[in-house]
């Protein structure tokens, strides 16, 4: 009797197994999917409306100074400045770095168009190179090609928290005197060679809303190792006015309001000072991760460059498939659908491939003594990405190995569909 029913148990799982599964994972998601409250979130929020100090241009014991105090500490840098939003911040630091019309800025083609608008509403125009099919990253060759006497910068991304060579983004910036911001949006806590990430450019820009590592719903940081600039970013997001930081109502350069709320600050202090152990259970379940998928032939995870030292974030796990013995990325797709995992593509579509591009507005809005060439780096064949893109790259978002027991779950996933026993 006790077998049979064994036997009857085991063909029902088999026969309902994937309902099993997909409820399984929906109720885990359900317990802790982003954002959530890491610390004392609600408890600093209350006291600055308490306050009444909810703007940062006025008032005593502001929180964003404490917070641009201790994010100054734990990045070991000469200043740091809250803004509005890491898109803010990009658009900031070009301008306080001095680049003006014409100048060009290069970045990887298969990244958020955040960056290349940031670019344009800079005033600047911005110019993409290919990926790198092993790291899902810059291809340094590429880059190299795209450089002319316009070019002024280059911007790595760390996307996805993967992690920019940074040695070989340092070298060409020097070999051709550009100014290097570090996009690392996607990578706070990230490390090259047990750096902090966003410290190894001019500048590094961090940002707190979608998808981010520390989510405040918005928010973003820069971060310098140049008083001076620093200074001058603290006074550019106030519209430029000097007051504050040079004790003078005067405005010299062209600015925005980057400012944001302090209520916004708040939420910001509590999840950045709760974050070191959330970062840890994240790197410690990509481990059961990444052990899953040793047993599993055609797939691996990309983590950008592979320097000793150095530490993703994981803001999403990019897998690499074979695409001979996997031919079909969308059915691989749907497979986890059906399993209850959405997964998405690692990289994103490719920039020039979105209707401002490829319907030309960009020229409204472009300043250029040589478009032929702007529209030629827009137009031309970007191999590497476009086969991330159509092939090789999924994206797990983070959401899915947050706890040991999602990645657990993930794992069981992974083995199921690329049918490993």
């Amino acid at each position: 009797m006790k077998i049979f029913l064994r036997e009857s148990l085991k063909k029902l799982y088999e026969k309902y197994k994937h309902a099993f599964i997909v409820k399984n994972i929906v109720m885990l998601l359900k317990k802790r999917s982003y954002p959530i409250i890491l610390g004392k979130e609600k408890k600093l929020v209350n006291q600055v409306l308490k306050s009444r100090n909810w703007n940062m241009s006025y008032g005593r014991k502001l929180i964003h100074h404490i917070l641009e105090d201790e994010m100054e500490n734990y990045f070991n840098v000469a200043g740091a400045v809250v803004v509005s939003s890491g898109g803010m911040a990009l658009q900031m630091t070009l301008r306080g770095l001095g680049l003006k019309h014409n100048d060009e800025v290069i970045h990887v083609v298969d990244t958020c168009v955040a960056n290349s608008f940031s670019i344009l509403n800079s005033g600047l125009n911005p110019i993409f190179c290919d990926s790198n099919i092993e790291t899902y990253l810059m291809d340094k060759h590429d880059v190299e090609n795209q450089i002319t006497e316009n070019t002024k910068a280059i911007m790595p991304i760390h996307l996805w928290g993967n992690i920019e060579d940074m040695d070989v983004v340092n070298m060409i910036a020097e070999k051709y005197q550009l100014k290097v911001v570090e996009d690392a949006c996607l990578a706070f806590s990230g490390k090259f060679k047990d750096q902090y990430v966003g410290t190894l450019g001019d500048v590094g820009v961090f940002s707190f809303g979608s998808s981010k590592p520390i989510q405040a719903g918005e928010g973003g940081i820069i971060v310098s190792n140049d008083s001076t600039f620093i200074r001058e970013m603290k006074a550019m997001r106030h519209w430029g006015d000097k007051t504050l930081d040079y004790g003078v109502r005067d405005h010299d350069i062209l600015s925005w309001n980057g400012r944001t709320s302090e209520i916004n600050c708040a939420v910001m202090l509590e999840q950045f000072r709760a974050y070191k152990k959330r970062f840890s259970e994240i790197t410690n379940s990509v481990e059961i991760v990444k052990k899953c998928l040793d047993g599993i032939e055609g797939v691996e995870i990309v983590t950008g460059a592979k320097n000793a030292g150095n530490t993703p974030s994981y803001s999403q796990i990019n897998l690499r498939i074979n695409s001979e013995l996997y031919t079909s990325k969308t059915l691989i797709l749907k497979l986890l659908y059906n399993h209850g995992i959405s997964a998405r593509d690692a990289n994103f579509e490719l920039i020039p491939s979105i209707n401002f591009f490829k319907s030309k507005r960009w020229q409204d809005w472009v300043i250029s003594n040589d478009l032929s060439r702007i529209e030629s780096n827009y137009s031309r064949v970007y191999k590497n990405a476009q086969f991330i893109f159509d092939r090789c790259g999924i994206g797990i978002p983070i959401k899915y190995y947050n706890s040991e027991k999602k990645a657990k779950n993930l794992s069981m996933v992974l083995r199921r569909v690329f049918d490993v026993n």
